[in-house]
């Protein structure tokens, strides 16, 4: 490749990143705080650290990720981003945080997409300017923006690849093709294990279909493209080996209720995400959730457009039908196909089984694999000749009649691409998956078959390239030059999102990095373990730490921590936990007073209990949100944690951290050398109709210079009043330099620009200049 091709990529490339910066702005300002919503996106934030952190501290140890201590592979329970995180890795030297780091990981992720599927179109010999259409099509379409939250689907480009590369190696099979086609194959699978399924499938499936076409290809064409795929497997396997470990381990398998939740409907097909600035508000109350598939208007007539367009090719392009075959050979593959039909009829009502004295004959208690069966054998049967009744009279087969249409058999290979898709998507719904979730073992991991959808994309992204070509084939430039303008304009709309960005306070607590100067080996509990989305914020926190937590969540969740995760949410702390703790080597057990909720008195109880009878012993405590952190040591397990312990230093109000810990336990407020504050109003997920009052306090020794109210990821900022609020300085006696603690403003309508469902943050500016957010509220404002 030479130069010029090579800036030219770039281009391609930079385009895409222009455009993925555009349509989800303001997120390329906000990098540091933004997340599509705070559950998905902190777990995977994670993983990508982790992987970073691994790649150059454990390689060895990567799938033994410091979450769900003491359990196997912890990394194994969901995905592992490491083509994700590979490829990212080097931004690690520019010094982001790990939540920008993931941010330019999204944008590069629907750049990398768009990419992918601009090669696929050119490979296939569709223009340049069609190629941009489809790479906008598949890399922003609806489906993409309602997954915002898991950055592997985001990451799909590499699928329009393998196919690109496939292509490509068939028609010149050199050995360079080759190992283009065996690195897009591994990088697939190092992305998403998901697209590693699907594509895998897809790619078997295209090269039957492409060797029907053209059966005549030499021993070395096999085996090269054989051994692509197998470089390809043994890179992969590795990455593949502790899923099968924790699978038997744990029987971390999908039970088919969960599965038949992720099973998309035909109708599905016609809901697009609420996310899609165009079709999102004719589906706002749907909760069909990863289950809203619809492509796209332009997509689908872009897509009509190249059938009903397409110009009958040459006849050298026809691909020329074998006429001779055995006779005996169709009749036999006739019956099989009509008795395999049978069966799959059969297996639609009830369980069939035939015997034979004490013997079963035939036992069918499913439609798929018959099914499927029946399908394999017709497609055999088309390869040689198709039935009379279908134009086989003359000796046509599937090659001619491909041959004789006025599509490409790269279009032909598209349009089996959007079967399996949208087959695949209906998973236990439809017979395709239902056979694979049957019969291979990995598809057995899968909870939502409807994201066998972005196979589909891919076929209708390409057919709607064929369709770009085919409307701006104009005679003048002029209407040329219109259509293009136009259809370029009509894609961007048709994708265009409306996304609510959600804001995490970027500054790490201070526990976090205690855990991370003291070199504590862990593992670590904190508590409380569940309720307000809290594993997701404690695997943000691991990031700055990598210190074995016992807490933890993904696509599957261990034994030990179930049963702990059962204990605390029904406010057992009791010495069942604490045997449980000491049992499985817990070092130090960190309690978020702010967050125990219902369990406060029961948690409080276990301390006190635990405290006296030695099981546990009192570390110290860190300033955080309004009451604190408080840190203790499992003795039979921390050896030497007193070398952990504060040194008896009092605080600004006098106060040592025992002191501190004795309030906590007997309902008194404590002093937080930090600036505070908590937001009254409006509460999380309100609906605000009409003004929007945004009020609450703060409090800090420095006393408070202002606050101001970020609406919609800060685009518009108001200043708050301050106003004295004697009950706040009655429970926090100590902060004499804030007399006016109360803050609160009065938007008395809606921003022009401001969307319905969008975010409020309070900022708080101390008297020394330090900045402070507090966490961000969500609502709806009519």
């Amino acid at each position: 490749m030479g130069l010029t091709a090579v800036v030219c990529e770039v281009g391609f490339f930079a385009l895409f990143l222009a455009i993925a910066i555009a349509l989800t702005w303001p997120l390329a300002v906000n990098l540091e705080t933004a997340f599509s919503d705070l559950g998905d996106p902190l777990l995977n934030t994670w993983i990508l650290d982790w992987d970073i952190h691994a790649f150059t501290h454990e390689p060895l140890h990567l799938f033994d990720a410091p979450i769900y201590a003491p359990a196997k592979y912890p990394l194994a329970y969901s995905e592992n981003l490491v083509g994700i995180a590979l490829l990212v890795a080097p931004l690690r030297a520019f010094g982001p945080s790990p939540v920008a780091l993931y941010n330019l990981a999204m944008l590069l992720g629907f750049a990398m997409s768009g990419y992918g599927m601009s090669v696929l179109v050119r490979t296939v010999g569709k223009s340049r300017f069609a190629s941009i259409v489809a790479g906008i099509l598949f890399a922003f379409c609806a489906f993409k923006f309602d997954h915002l939250a898991h950055l592997q689907i985001i990451w799909s480009g590499w699928l329009p690849l393998l196919f690109a590369a496939l292509f490509a190696f068939w028609r010149l099979p050199s050995i360079s093709r080759a190992g283009l086609l065996a690195a897009a194959f591994a990088m697939n699978g190092l992305t998403n294990i998901h697209w590693l399924l699907f594509g895998s499938f897809t790619l078997c499936i295209t090269v039957v279909f492409l060797a029907a076409l053209q059966p005549r290809r030499d021993l070395r064409f096999w085996s090269r493209l054989a051994g692509a795929l197998v470089v390809g497997s043994l890179v992969l396997l590795p990455f593949l080996l502790p899923y099968q470990t924790i699978a038997e381990m744990y029987g971390m398998r999908r039970i088919r209720t969960e599965v038949e939740g992720g099973s998309a409907e035909w109708s599905d097909w016609l809901v697009a995400s609420t996310r899609n600035l165009v079709y999102g508000r004719l589906w706002t109350n749907n909760e069909r959730s990863e289950r809203r598939l619809f492509p796209g208007g332009v997509a689908i007539a872009l897509a009509a457009a190249a059938f009903l367009l397409a110009r009958r090719r040459a006849a050298g392009e026809q691909v020329h039908r074998q006429d001779s075959r055995t006779p005996v050979l169709l009749h036999i593959l006739d019956a099989l196909i009509a008795l395999f039909a049978v069966g799959a009829y059969l297996g639609t009502s009830q369980t069939f089984v035939m015997t034979a004295g004490r013997h079963v004959i035939v036992s069918i208690d499913n439609a798929a694999t018959p099914l499927v069966i029946a399908i394999v054998i017709a497609f055999v049967r088309c390869a040689i000749r198709l039935p009379v009744a279908f134009g086989g009279g003359d000796g046509s087969n599937i090659a001619a009649v491909v041959g004789r249409s006025r599509f490409t058999q790269e279009e032909w290979a598209a349009a089996v691409w959007v079967v399996i898709g949208v087959l695949g998507s209906l998973g236990l719904n439809a017979f395709l998956h239902s056979f694979l979730f049957r019969h291979v073992v990995a598809f057995q991991s899968i909870r939502a078959p409807a994201r066998w959808a972005i196979i589909a994309y891919v076929g209708i992204a390409l057919w709607a390239a064929s369709g770009v070509d085919a409307i701006v084939q104009q005679p003048r430039a002029s209407r040329r030059r219109f259509a293009q303008i136009a259809i370029a304009l009509l894609a961007v709309a048709d994708v265009m999102p409306r996304i609510r960005w959600e804001h995490v306070v970027a500054d790490v607590p201070p526990v976090y990095r205690w855990l991370a100067r003291e070199h504590v080996h862990g593992p670590v509990l904190e508590l409380p373990m569940s309720g307000w989305n809290l594993p997701f914020p404690y695997l943000l926190a691991s990031t700055a730490h990598h210190v074995p937590i016992m807490n933890g969540t993904s696509g599957f969740e261990p034994p030990l921590h179930a049963e702990l995760r059962a204990l605390t949410e029904r406010g057992e702390f009791n010495d069942v936990l604490t045997a449980a703790l000491e049992a499985n080597g817990c070092e130090l057990v960190v309690v978020h007073a702010d967050w125990l909720l219902t369990n406060v008195q029961p948690a409080y109880a276990w301390i006190r209990e635990g405290l006296a009878s030695g099981h546990l012993a009192f570390v110290r405590r860190f300033d955080e949100a309004i009451t604190g952190d408080y840190v203790f040591a499992l003795p039979r397990n921390g050896r030497g944690w007193e070398r952990l312990r504060s040194a008896g230093n009092r605080d600004a109000a006098g106060f040592t951290d025992d002191q501190n810990l004795e309030r906590l336990l007997t309902g008194k407020t404590t002093y937080n050398s930090n600036t505070f504050g908590r937001i009254e109003a409006p509460r999380q997920d309100d609906d605000v109709h009409g003004p929007l009052t945004v009020s609450g306090w703060a409090l800090s020794p420095n006393g408070i210079a202002r606050v101001v109210v970020r609406v919609h990821s800060g685009r518009h900022v108001y200043a708050a009043a301050l106003r004295p609020r004697a009950d706040v300085n009655a429970a926090f006696p100590w902060y004499a330099r804030t007399p006016n603690s109360g803050f609160f403003v009065v938007l008395p309508k809606r921003p022009k620009g401001v969307p319905r469902n969008t975010d409020v943050q309070v900022e708080i500016t101390d008297g020394s200049g330090n900045v402070m957010r507090l966490p961000d509220r969500l609502l709806t404002w009519d």
